[in-house]
């Protein structure tokens, strides 16, 4: 019962009395043993209350809550039926129906824009599949006439010969010759016609040409002699075994040493062995295909509305087959295409991240360009895909930009047996293109519905100045309020900003209720007095005014941090090194202050503040001069309002017996009391309780010596502590000075760090 009372004390003894006995009986509910003790222990240390009429007090503000109970119902039905009639609460009500029904609208549209994505997915899936059978079907094809070449009489005795002729022509000079002669060429002609790039036979002893027809528009003499390429070597070797396929390859690719001057083409190639009736291999024979020809003529040759694209594409992110926009490409700066070249090998599949075609460049950031979406999921894919899965298939459902920069959706799929995929595409705008009839009838019924609004509330001209209003009590002279961050007795204070410089600064506005009284005089006090002190660890004082209202607010500098009570609640005991920093500074302010002839009676944890200003961490501000006292004060100049001010956890006792006492020491006393709090987490008042209950006859006992339990805590300190907290103003220290140097002295031994306060700040203030 002990502990949980000194609790609810400590929580209530900065409220007016009113607001504590309400806290003390919403605290203790039906215990009355609680309540019993929280009262004896509030009205001991509360000498203005009256403890005999206490009981009186909390039992009439009980009858008042429960008066406030009865009566809500009725404060309920007489609130619905001015609902109705005011104008202010009718707009909000509309204004928040109108919003409720522009986020079903967005709602319902992003539904129908899912569907329609999904919708045109699945055309593309059908469109691929459709590409990927026509495709399968002309490889086939391929397959089947180079093996019906293979097995031709003429092509097997043209191979025959040419074997031959290698064993006793290792440099090929009479292959080539006989290539010039056309000797085979006429031979061939027996054969079923080639109308391909190249074809020919190979050796089956290595990858080098024996014979072979070509396009008259190559400039070499002959293919005699000419060595397969490492791309087309592999492909080559399964050759000698069976009909093979080969996605398409650039010349220089496919055979080693081609001339500089040789036009480059893009080709796909076909091998199938050549074998005698007794099916001993007598070479290979390959054709080849212009990828730019039939390849790409297959997959150009369906495609998904006006924007739409199927294309073929290989590991590297290279584009395999001709672009339908080949026209546009060669337009654009990005692509550096002459005006005969193709995209197929001279377009990579990377995202530009602006729409080329409306003349954008992309941003020079000095990194590369990322893959399209579909190429970096086939990456993806292959590293965890299984050896089995024969074709890998994906979806890009949410919009990206493909390699000219236009957002697009689509389907693709990875054929592993020829190491190359199809992708299927259409633009975003042209799948979405039903979406804007349904943005067209919304918006349509959307202005309908507001104007409708707009005449039902034309003349409501009052709730716009009604907001002005509210508008201009929020701008006191050069500031404006930004947000409320705390509240006491008298006045409540706001953080706000310069109008024009948007510095942040702390605005204290004195409560309308004390406007003509003796608070008014506090305030212009603490003002003048904490504008004239100049100290680093005291808060800084910018201005002050009225409001039109007549209230009197004043303009201090906003602190980023937290207060000491709330470190202490944070941290509970806090580390002797900081501890001994914090009671520096503040006994540094104060010094200043002394020095000036005033006193600030109010030292307490809540009025010292810890800030990270300008990344000086653990910056110490004294705050709240609102009962500074000049010692050469007469008592009669001095405010009579609240007499005993301050706060009983941390003042002085004989400031109890005389009010207006304007001894320097008192400000002593409570940093004795602040120093016992900080090393021991609670407060003098609660650890002197503690001690007479477990039976030390007297306060004067030398149980004082043990009220901060901590080993680390060194006699010089605790003796200091003491010696500010001693009842007896005489063993006090007589000036601040004595205090300061002791402590100067215990801070060079136990030294509170930039390091130390920093790592503090950045484990507590991840974002400042």
């Amino acid at each position: 019962i002990h502990e949980r009372a000194t609790s609810i004390i400590s929580r209530v003894m900065d409220l007016p009395r009113e607001e504590a006995l309400l806290v003390i009986n919403r605290e203790c509910d039906n215990n009355d043993d609680l309540r019993k003790a929280v009262m004896d222990l509030y009205n001991s240390i509360t000498p203005a209350a009256n403890p005999e009429n206490a009981s009186g007090d909390s039992k009439t503000t009980i009858k008042r809550i429960n008066q406030v109970d009865k009566g809500t119902s009725f404060v309920l039905r007489e609130w619905q039926g001015k609902v109705i009639e005011n104008k202010q609460i009718r707009l909000a009500i509309l204004t928040i129906s109108l919003l409720l029904l522009l986020a079903l609208g967005l709602s319902i549209r992003m539904q129908v824009r899912r569907m329609l994505i999904n919708d045109t997915v699945r055309h593309l899936e059908d469109q691929l599949y459709s590409q990927y059978i026509r495709m399968h079907e002309w490889i086939t094809a391929g397959k089947s006439n180079i093996q019906a070449l293979a097995s031709d009489p003429v092509v097997i005795e043209i191979a025959k010969e040419c074997d031959s002729l290698q064993l006793t022509d290792p440099s090929f000079s009479q292959l080539r010759q006989y290539e010039k002669e056309g000797i085979f060429y006429k031979q061939f002609k027996g054969a079923p016609s080639f109308t391909r790039v190249t074809s020919g036979i190979i050796s089956k002893e290595g990858a080098r040409i024996l014979t072979g027809l070509y396009r008259r528009d190559y400039v070499v003499d002959s293919l005699a002699g000419i060595r397969l390429g490492k791309d087309l070597y592999d492909a080559y070797l399964e050759g000698r075994n069976k009909t093979v396929f080969v996605k398409p390859l650039s010349e220089e690719e496919t055979i080693h040493g081609m001339p500089d001057t040789t036009n480059r083409w893009i080709i796909c190639v076909f091998f199938a062995p050549i074998k005698d009736r007794e099916g001993k291999l007598l070479g290979v024979l390959f054709t080849t295909h212009l990828a730019n020809n039939e390849f790409s003529d297959i997959l150009s040759s369906i495609h998904f509305g006006k924007r739409g694209e199927t294309y073929a594409f290989d590991k590297q992110g290279r584009m395999l087959s001709s672009s339908r926009f080949l026209t546009d490409l060669r337009k654009m700066d990005f692509f550096k295409l002459a005006e005969n070249d193709e995209s197929i090998y001279n377009v990579i599949l990377k995202n530009p991240g602006v729409d080329l075609s409306k003349g954008l460049v992309p941003k020079k950031t000095g990194m590369p360009l990322h893959f399209v979406k579909p190429v970096q999921d086939l990456l993806c894919q292959l590293e965890t895909a299984e050896p089995s899965d024969t074709l890998l298939y994906g979806s890009s459902n949410r919009a990206y930009r493909n390699y000219m920069g236009k957002l697009v959706i689509s389907r693709w799929m990875w054929w592993r047996k020829y190491e190359f995929g199809i992708i299927t595409e259409v633009q975003l705008s042209e799948a979405l293109r039903t979406l804007k009839y349904f943005d067209y009838a919304f918006l349509l019924l959307y202005v309908l519905i507001l104007g409708l609004s707009y005449l039902l509330f034309r003349s409501n001209v009052k709730i716009f100045r009604a907001g002005k209003k509210i508008k201009d009590i929020q701008q006191l002279g050069h500031y404006k309020l930004k947000e409320k961050i705390g509240e006491g007795g008298f006045g409540e204070v706001y953080r706000a900003e310069h109008a024009f410089l948007k510095t942040p600064v702390a605005i204290k506005l004195l409560k309308k209720q004390f406007n003509g009284t003796d608070m008014l005089d506090r305030f212009e006090k603490e003002v003048k007095v904490t504008s004239s002190l100049m100290h680093p660890n005291t808060i800084r004082v910018f201005d002050f005014g009225t409001t039109r209202e007549g209230q009197f607010y004043y303009v201090m500098e906003y602190l980023n941090g937290l207060t000491l009570d709330k470190l202490v609640q944070k941290q509970n005991n806090l580390p002797l090194n900081r501890g001994i920093h914090i009671l520096l500074s503040t006994c540094l302010s104060l010094q200043e202050a002394h020095n000036s002839g005033l006193i600030h009676r109010d030292i307490k944890p809540g009025n010292i503040m810890l800030c990270n200003q300008g990344g000086e961490c653990d910056t110490v501000k004294v705050l709240d001069f609102g009962l500074v006292k000049s010692v050469n004060t007469d008592k009669s100049d001095q405010t009579q309002l609240n007499r005993i001010g301050g706060t009983p956890m941390f003042m002085a006792p004989e400031r109890l017996r005389d009010p207006y006492n304007t001894d320097q020491r008192v400000d002593l006393y409570s940093i004795g009391a602040l120093g016992v709090y900080m090393f021991s987490g609670k407060y003098l008042l609660e650890l002197v309780s503690q001690k007479m209950l477990s039976g030390e006859p007297t306060i004067q006992s030398d149980f004082k010596s043990q009220l901060i339990n901590r080993d680390d805590i060194p006699e010089e300190l605790n003796n200091l502590l003491l010696k500010c907290l001693s009842f007896e103003i005489e063993k006090r220290p007589e000036r601040i000075e004595e205090v300061i140097d002791q402590l100067d002295k215990l801070s060079f031994k136990y030294r509170w760090t930039r390091k130390d306060a920093l790592k503090w700040w950045q484990e507590y203030d991840v974002y400042g």
